[in-house]
């Protein structure tokens, strides 16, 4: 299961990539900052799958940059 945000794109790919490895792959679309998805997604994944071998939660942002020093604070407050 993939949970991400906006990237349904990359969500596609890596689902189409975990299937010719023939295995399943369930993307959903949501945002992990709400608890209540968080639940969700671990109700949707055992509804799905019947149970959960690994849980890896990696929720970051990317901002490409040629310096560290390029990233503004703006960029780094995600509370709006």
């Amino acid at each position: 299961m993939i949970a991400y945000l906006y990237e349904h794109k990359d969500a596609e790919a890596t689902q189409q990539m975990v299937a010719r490895y023939g295995r399943r792959c369930l993307p959903i679309a949501e945002d992990l900052r709400n608890e209540s998805f968080s639940y969700e997604v671990v109700r949707r994944a055992m509804d799905h799958f019947g149970k959960i071998d690994v849980l890896v939660l990696n929720q970051a942002v990317q901002f490409p940059q040629e310096s560290i020093l390029n990233i503004t604070a703006g960029q780094l407050d995600t509370s709006t």
